[in-house]
C-alpha cells in the first residue's frame, strides 16, 4: 500500500510539474508550437508571410489594434507581429498581455538612399552615436520593458 501511495504521489507531482512548466514558459516556444493554436497576424505584414511560408493557419487583423483584443478575449491563441511594435503597443495599451521572449523570424531595418548621395557617412555617424546614447538606452527600456540588445 506504501509503495502505491508513494507512486500515485509521484505520478501527480510529475502532471503537476509539466502544468506548471507550461504554464511559467508560455504556449508558444517555437513555430511547432503556433500549429497547434488559432493565431492572428496584421495584414499584408512580414508575418503573415513567415506564418504562410512555415504553414500555419491563421487569422488577419486589419491593425494590431484589432488583434490584441482578440487576444485578450481568447478568441485567438497568439498573436505575431513585428516584435518593437508589438511590444510598445503591448505596454501602452494591452499590459495585461505578455510579450514573450522569442523571435520566430529575424529581420533587419535599412534605410534606402539613392546611389552617389553624400549624406550616407554623417547618417552612418548619427545612428551609431544615437545608438550608443543614454537617451536610446532609455528608449529602449521604456518602449520594450528590458534592456534587450539592439
Amino acid at each position: 500500500m506504501v509503495v502505491s501511495v508513494v507512486t500515485i504521489a509521484v505520478f501527480i507531482a510529475g502532471i503537476a510539474s509539466s502544468v506548471t512548466m507550461q504554464r511559467l514558459q508560455g504556449l508558444v516556444r517555437n513555430v511547432a508550437d503556433l500549429r497547434s493554436l488559432q493565431v492572428g497576424a496584421v495584414q499584408g505584414s512580414s508575418a503573415i508571410d513567415f506564418l504562410v511560408a512555415q504553414r500555419v493557419a491563421h487569422d488577419t487583423y486589419s491593425r494590431t489594434a484589432e488583434g490584441l483584443p482578440a487576444l485578450r478575449l481568447g478568441q485567438i491563441g497568439a498573436f505575431v507581429y513585428d516584435r518593437p511594435l508589438l511590444g510598445w503597443t503591448i505596454r501602452q495599451e494591452f499590459a495585461e498581455l505578455e510579450l514573450l521572449p522569442i523571435t520566430l523570424d529575424s529581420q533587419n531595418y535599412a534605410i534606402a538612399l539613392p546611389p552617389g548621395n553624400s549624406t550616407h557617412v554623417a547618417l552612418d555617424v548619427a545612428l551609431l552615436e544615437t545608438l550608443r546614447s543614454e537617451w536610446w538606452q532609455q528608449t529602449r527600456f521604456r518602449s520594450r520593458g528590458r534592456d534587450a540588445p539592439p
